[in-house]
């Protein structure tokens, strides 16, 4: 967002200008105009503040700058870690290709609850095998397949 700051702001100013010349010339056309354009005028400030007021709202959309694995690590990190968090972190890990992570958040969810989800249980197999690891000899699989039946 930083790196975009310079470039509103320049864009914002080049608009401000742009107004502040069209109010100028406006205040010496209006001492005498015809009602037909003085429609017309108004239509064109009408038209140009909203299409600002467009241009504003969809440039300026914060979530798509945030890495969400990051800052739900910074949460982790300070001990705000919860099973949600996890199995969020999993999840995007899983995802993202990076499976020895997608490990480690898999078995911290474990450790904190037990595995009722089948498709938690199917992703952190793919990932076991992703990591040329055995499922059968894992203790959490083998937990939840037990407490299970």
């Amino acid at each position: 967002m930083k790196e975009r700051a310079p470039v509103l702001i320049a864009g914002l100013r080049r608009k401000y200008l742009f107004f502040k010349q069209i109010i100028s010339i406006l205040a010496t056309e209006f001492s005498y105009t015809p009602p037909m354009k003085r429609y017309f005028i108004f239509i064109f400030l009408v038209v140009g503040c909203i299409s600002t007021g467009a241009y504003a709202q969809s440039s300026t959309d914060v979530n798509k700058d945030v890495d969400r694995t990051a800052v739900y690590e910074q949460v982790v990190k300070e001990g705000y870690g919860t099973p949600k968090i996890y199995k969020a972190l999993g999840n995007a890990h899983y995802f993202e290709g990076n499976y020895a992570e997608a490990k480690k958040w898999f078995e911290k969810l474990f450790e904190t609850e037990t595995l009722e989800d089948p498709m938690l249980k199917f992703r952190y197999k793919q990932t076991l095998k992703a990591l040329k690891l055995d499922p059968a000899n894992n203790n959490y699989l083998n937990a939840t397949v037990a407490g299970s039946n």
